[in-house]
């Protein structure tokens, strides 16, 4: 592993209100921690909570880490339950366009689910993060990799929290195994209906189509992986402007939450603390 040098860094609190200095960065100027052939951006809790904990927060679309960090109130939730905020960047955009992507289908996702896998052991190497306290979270094509990867690999990480995503179509017939995972959607979101759109293609039949998934469908698969007893949930709860449905009488591996808000295709004010509690009492 190449040889880091950790500095300390008061981050300045102009522009961020109430915010308070935190530890950040690797190398010189803040610059991005560089992992292989990869780099992603981390901003560490003054007060780390017990075990060292950690969000990894993948981008959307076109997004990079060190832009997701940008999004100060995102970050300073975090940083305040005493979590570290990790902020990768995808794989290059390709054919000219700028920004970023999560290869979350295809032949690149193992690749992907990879390096996801080799970062949250960088994290415990560099940072001291504990690798049984890390959730690992995305917005939209950051919360398509989060879901597939929490199919694929369930005990990659310790849980997942996906916002404004689920799975494409075909959906996956089957996850490996029960899985930990919350997922945060917007009532009117027109980017990742509830119910999917088709970006390419006449109708999701079409063998050519591009369609996003049924996000009711998306949790259906998790609660059979999880050998859940019923569809209905046994939790219910209303917390600020989000509605909440939980499944936990699934294996002992497994806990469920869906948390519907009535806004946009967004990662909500509020989300932080919400993932944060059911990930501590999960």
């Amino acid at each position: 592993m190449t040889t880091v040098i950790k500095r300390l860094l008061a981050v300045s609190a102009i522009g961020v209100l109430g915010a308070s200095p935190v530890l950040a960065g690797c190398g010189a100027d803040s610059a991005a921690c560089t992992l292989s052939d990869r780099i992603y951006d981390i901003e560490l809790p003054e007060t780390p909570a017990a075990g060292n904990p950690a969000v990894i927060f993948m981008h959307g679309y076109g997004g990079s880490g060190k832009g997701l960090t940008q999004n100060r109130a995102l970050v300073k939730s975090v940083l305040e339950r005493g979590y570290a905020f990790v902020a990768p960047t995808g794989l290059p955009m390709g054919e000219g366009r700028r920004g970023f992507r999560w290869a979350f289908r295809g032949p690149e996702q193992a690749q992907e689910i990879n390096f996801l896998k080799t970062l949250k052991q960088d994290l415990a190497d560099r940072f001291d993060i504990s690798s049984d306290q890390v959730l690992l979270s995305g917005f939209s094509n950051g919360a398509f990799m989060t879901v597939y990867t929490a199919c694929e690999t369930p005990d990659a990480f310790a849980a997942y929290a996906a916002v404004a995503g689920g799975f494409w179509r075909p959906h996956p017939q089957r996850c490996a195994a029960p899985v930990n995972l919350h997922m945060t959607h917007g009532w009117v979101d027109p980017v990742v209906p509830l119910e999917g759109r088709i970006l390419r293609g006449t109708s999701r039949d079409d063998s050519n189509a591009l369609v996003q998934g049924d996000i009711f469908q998306t949790l259906e698969i998790f609660r059979e992986a999880g050998e859940c007893t019923r569809n209905r949930p046994d939790e219910f709860s209303v917390s600020g402007r989000y509605q909440i449905r939980g499944w936990t009488d699934c294996s002992a591996d497994t806990t469920i939450q869906f948390a519907l808000h009535p806004g946009g295709h967004r990662v909500p004010s509020g989300w932080a603390d919400l993932a944060i509690d059911w990930f501590e009492t999960r």
